[in-house]
């Protein structure tokens, strides 16, 4: 009885994830009101698109650094010799490893070493590479409606 009612409550923050889905026609109908010209649209749609390239690199640089941690004896943060270092420079160097993954340089200086930042290397790639092109095919719907 008592698990059917946590069931039942956790149904209702399923619900409540639905009012997010709500926030684009909202923003929409409000950016309709607000009547702003085309390169105005343009300039909006690249700094959402920045910002949601940021918010991810953040997230992947944050896992990536919590999988480093891991396996204590052989991981990239041994290899690059900051296992002991202050956050900042290994938050650093996971931004850094996320961006470079992102744009699909990948420069090889920060680098997988064992089996679990090699499966998280292979989720982050494929992840990057839809967002990746999806930025390329925002960018260029952005430069279009430009002309």
């Amino acid at each position: 009885m008592i698990l059917r009612l946590v069931k039942f409550f956790r149904f209702f923050k399923v619900l409540r994830l639905l009012r997010i889905a709500k926030l684009k026609t909202i923003l929409t109908k409000f950016l309709e009101y607000l009547n702003f010209s085309q390169v105005m649209l343009g300039l909006l749609d690249l700094f959402k698109l920045s910002i949601i390239v940021i918010v991810l690199a953040h997230w992947l640089a944050c896992l990536w650094n919590l999988v480093g941690k891991v396996d204590l004896e052989n991981n990239w943060q041994l290899i690059y010799g900051i296992a002991n270092d202050p956050w900042d420079i290994k938050y650093m160097s996971s931004i850094y490893w996320s961006i470079t993954t992102m744009i699909t340089v990948g420069y090889g200086d920060i680098y997988p070493i064992n089996k679990d930042e090699k499966l998280f290397g292979i989720f982050a790639m494929l992840l990057a590479c839809g967002i990746f092109a999806y930025t390329m095919n925002t960018m260029g719907s952005v430069i279009s409606s430009l002309d």
